[in-house]
């Protein structure tokens, strides 16, 4: 599948992330409009019970998270003077620049594109030349306000002022919600730990206030000075910080609740701020994003077809992805080179794995102008993991593996007694061993590795007799693993696929 997504916060990475664990085949490229280290906020908040999502999702990006967070379980209320605290929360904070750099690092190391500086100002062309595009572009989103008439979004902008502002006063011990009366009214302020040496304080008022302290008319240093003043005893002599030196005036702005009556058009869908906000004094549009992200990727990856079913007609998948004759087409014969699918004449295309995060599907290839070449480079890829799995399966097998071992191999020497060879029951034997293994990846590796190595003919070099004398050392391979001989079971194999390479060597003269 071909993937754009706009916007590079964290909800675009992030699903992009979990679509690349989903398939690795899968092209996803990210488009953001600002630079790669560009961040306009200070820290994120995310809950307990969002690090396990996170884990569950990916566990490689969730344990580098987790190295730079800062933790509490409460959540504290100060009002005239007086401290009230609830316990048993469970949060944490990052800083936004440095989610940003792990997700983006992540997303790199998966095989996203990232493409920075690139503002889309319309999605439909973007849609036109993909399969799937999410616009993870903001509240301001471009993406929903071209479509305004079918998203239907509801945009109430709240009367409350506020503004985003650091310090490096300690809040590490609570989400805290500092309340002051001033003698233009009531001043709040939200701040949390991200970091161990920086908080986010945020400031917030009614219009009233704000403009009976002219907040609109200040710089924003002046206003900064004035903030301080307000919570100089909550600050411990700290200064409050800005990092929007990007915007003009005060930085003060209004916060806008967005919902959308749908948030998804053809195969354009709407992601984070861009369908749907959430207020920052409960500290969660970052957790939000990042579990719809996961959650969109299940949905996209998520199918009633098992391996074996008929897939829906070229129309039918045209209809239903809105997308063209071409793109499909496209996409189908990507899937029948590795072996996912299989078109059978006047019947239809046929799953024949699934296309899971618990599969891999390895683009293999091999020049047919240079076929024996392309056989013995994937023989000496096959040999050191074959011999290795072979070891493995000795060491591990079960009862019930080595009775399908057997099964397979005496199916096997049926065939190849009654016809001189003997190729998809040698595949099945192999294909049992690899599972005695009790590790996927060798069967997921070894097994497509196979597959590609021998679609190339029926009758290898039109010679039924192509690897015929490994025969015999199949059966020496399973008593060896029936003895648990590991080192044995090594030597047989590598016995099989040294017969197999002089063969190859011998008949492609």
């Amino acid at each position: 599948m071909k993937v754009a997504v706009l916007g590079g916060g964290p909800a675009g990475l992030y699903f992009a992330i979990s679509m690349k664990l989903r398939d690795a085949a899968h092209e996803v490229t990210v488009f953001e409009r600002n630079r790669a280290d560009d961040t306009f906020g200070w820290g994120v908040v995310l809950s307990a019970e969002t690090l396990d999502n996170l884990t569950r999702n990916d566990p490689v990006s969730a344990v580098w998270i987790k190295k730079h967070f800062a933790y509490w379980d409460d959540i504290a209320v100060i009002h005239d003077g007086v401290r009230t605290v609830s316990t048993g929360h469970g949060f944490c904070g990052i800083g936004r620049k440095r989610l940003l750099t792990l997700l983006q690092r992540r997303a790199r190391e998966l095989g996203v594109k990232l493409v920075f500086e690139t503002d889309i100002a319309d999605p439909k062309s973007y849609m036109e030349s993909h399969d799937l595009v999410v616009a993870a572009d903001g509240l301001n989103s471009k993406a929903r306000g071209a479509f305004v008439d079918v998203f239907k979004p509801d945009i109430d902008t709240r009367k409350c002022k506020f503004v985003w502002l650091g310090t490096q006063q300690k809040f590490d011990d609570a989400f805290t919600f500092v309340f002051e009366k001033t003698e233009h009214g009531w001043v709040w302020a939200h701040a949390y730990q991200f970091d161990s040496d920086t908080a986010t304080f945020i400031v917030e008022c009614n219009e009233q206030t704000w403009e009976r302290f002219g907040f609109g008319a200040m710089s924003q240093q002046e206003s900064i000075a004035v903030c301080e003043r307000i919570f100089a005893k909550h600050l411990g002599g700290h200064a409050l910080m800005t990092n929007a030196n990007h915007i003009r005036g005060s930085a003060w702005i209004n916060f806008p609740r967005v919902l959308c009556e749908r948030w998804s058009y053809k195969n354009l869908a709407l992601m984070g701020d861009a369908a749907a906000s959430a207020h920052f004094s409960i500290g969660s549009g970052t957790k939000l994003a990042l579990e719809s992200a996961a959650a969109l990727a299940d949905y996209v990856e998520r199918a009633a077809l098992k391996s074996g079913d008929r897939l829906p007609t070229e129309r039918e998948l045209m209809a239903a992805l809105s997308v063209g004759r071409s793109t499909i087409r496209e996409a189908m014969g990507r899937f029948e080179a590795l072996g996912v699918t299989e078109t059978r004449k006047g019947s239809g295309t046929y799953l024949l794995k699934p296309i899971s995060a618990g599969t891999i599907h390895l683009p293999l290839s091999l020049n047919t102008a240079e076929l024996r070449d392309g056989l013995l480079h994937t023989l000496e890829v096959r040999r050191g993991i074959e011999a290795e799995a072979s070891m493995v399966a000795a060491r591990r097998r079960t009862a019930d593996d080595l009775r399908t071992i057997e099964q397979k191999l005496i199916e096997m020497e049926r065939v190849h007694l009654a016809t001189g060879t003997s190729g998809p029951e040698d595949l099945a034997f192999h294909l049992a061993v690899y599972d005695a293994t009790h590790n996927p990846l060798f069967r997921q590796l070894l097994g497509q590795m196979r597959e590609a190595f021998e679609r190339f003919w029926d009758h290898p070099f039109d010679r039924q007799d192509f690897a015929r004398r490994s025969f015999p050392h199949h059966r020496e391979l399973f008593d060896a693993i029936v003895a648990r001989d590991a080192e044995l079971a090594r030597e047989k194999t590598l016995k099989i696929l040294e017969i197999v390479e002089e063969d190859i060597e011998e008949m492609s003269k």
